[in-house]
């Protein structure tokens, strides 16, 4: 099973922003949805940067038992 980091889903955004420039005419809508699909992914990466971030801070303020 893979598992899906911050970093994956950083390269599928960036992904899309080089194919999104490479299409000749800009003005072809899968400019816009290729656009709109790297900003899905740097939104989950941010969502999972933050969960990590938190899970981190839990594990260093729980207390020893």
């Amino acid at each position: 099973m893979q598992t899906e980091t911050a970093e994956y889903f950083r390269e599928k955004a960036e992904q899309c922003r080089r194919l999104a420039g490479a299409v000749a005419n800009q003005r072809d809508p899968v400019v816009a949805n290729l656009l709109a699909l790297a900003v899905e992914f740097e939104a989950k990466a941010v969502a999972l940067t933050a969960e990590e971030a938190s899970a981190k801070q839990i594990e260093q303020t729980a207390p020893e038992k």
